[in-house]
């Protein structure tokens, strides 16, 4: 399998300038940057700058993807606009991480996953484009894709049983179990296990937008001088303005944040074997299905035992292949039926008796053989 490595970076806040895009396109002759988006892919070589310092510069997200199971994703944030320390508690160093670059203006989420048993090709065209909303979602606080890094890493984490109960969660964000198409996009891309998942949103409370309906009331308490300045800014298309004015107004309120009792939170070893207890369930759950399934069958088989050894006899006294085929599947089901009814060793008498009965049906000898319904002795 040959490599492949695929880069696109993005720009949301600020396009780049010309003078940027030329830059960039000297990095190498197979990529056309436009004003917000340059995208690079190597077979045989790496990409030739340090990501973050790329990041740092001139974009606002990246992705990375490389066939033998490499997956990154980068965001980058005003630093003013983003609380670190909030962020901070999702943060896990090990193969697979969370971790934050702090620059003097910037902070720079790292998302970086490693699947080797998982390599091979993937459809890399528009997985940016499907998780950038992402980054939005972190400036308003919403940190729902921080916890599901979190949770990948620590299930990804081959040694956890050294650890399980020591390892607190983070603050589970509300609105878990009703998740945005950007959120389903990132857990596609993790591919973290579904009862797990299931274990981990159980806790999480319903989103409640309070921005929504408090926001308003609160604009009347910024001073006069204080609300003409945010209207100046919003006339001259200051970028991520309504950002700003709402961290302003988080800060006239103190009821904002979704308490979350600390008794409610669990260690991953707690997570870990309850989606243990909900797999065993369900594959309990699917032998008793199995099981009702087959009954049904054999009591079906069984009112029709008669039948099915003259539909035998018949398809044999063709002298067909054909035939042979059809009579071969009915001795299959009636040997399925004799196993039910314990009574194996009469059927395996019939089935010698046909064989002694058509030695010279030479077909029908080889198909018997290889069905294993004949016993070597």
């Amino acid at each position: 399998m040959s490599e492949f490595q695929f880069y696109e970076f993005r720009t949301i806040d600020n396009p780049l300038s010309e003078k940027d895009r030329k830059e960039i396109g000297r990095w190498s002759s197979r990529t056309t940057p436009t004003s917000n988006r340059a995208v690079f892919t190597y077979h045989y070589s790496d990409f030739p700058k340090d990501e973050i310092k790329v990041i740092e510069k001139y974009f606002d997200a990246m992705f990375y993807f490389a066939n033998w199971g490499s997956k990154r994703l980068l965001f980058k944030f005003p630093k003013e606009l983003v609380e670190i320390e909030q962020i901070k508690q999702y943060c896990f160093e090990y193969d697979d991480e969370l971790i934050i670059n702090e620059t003097e203006n910037y902070v720079i989420i790292d998302f970086f996953f490693s699947e080797e048993e998982n390599s091979g090709w993937f459809d890399v065209e528009g997985c940016l484009t499907s998780l950038i909303s992402l980054r939005n979602d972190i400036l308003k606080g919403d940190f729902r894709c921080l916890y599901l890094a979190w949770l990948y890493a620590m299930t990804s984490y081959k040694e956890w049983d050294d650890f399980d109960d020591e390892i607190i969660e983070p603050y589970i964000p509300p609105g878990l179990q009703d998740l945005n198409a950007a959120l389903k996009s990132f857990i596609e891309l993790l591919e973290i296990d579904e009862d797990i998942l299931y274990v981990a949103f159980e806790q999480s409370k319903a989103k409640i937008s309070k921005q929504d309906t408090k926001f308003e009331t609160f604009i009347e308490k910024l001073p006069e001088k204080e609300k003409n300045n945010f209207l100046k800014r919003m006339l001259k298309r200051e970028r991520l303005l309504d950002i700003k004015l709402a961290n302003r107004l988080k800060e006239l309120f103190d009821d904002l944040e979704i308490e979350q009792n600390e008794l409610q939170r669990r260690t991953i070893g707690d997570i870990f074997r309850k989606a243990d207890l909900i797999r065993q369930k369900k594959k309990l759950e699917k032998k008793r299905k199995r099981q009702a399934v087959h009954l049904k069958k054999m009591q079906k088989f069984e009112l029709q035992e008669d039948t099915l050894w003259k539909t035998v006899y018949q398809n044999i006294s063709e002298k067909k292949p054909k035939s042979y085929d059809e009579a071969i599947k009915v001795l299959k089901n009636l040997n399925e039926l004799a196993q039910y009814k314990n009574n194996l060793m009469e059927f395996c008498h019939k089935v010698e008796q046909i064989r002694n009965e058509n030695k010279r049906l030479t077909s029908l000898q080889n198909k018997l053989t290889k069905s294993g319904l004949i016993k070597k002795k």
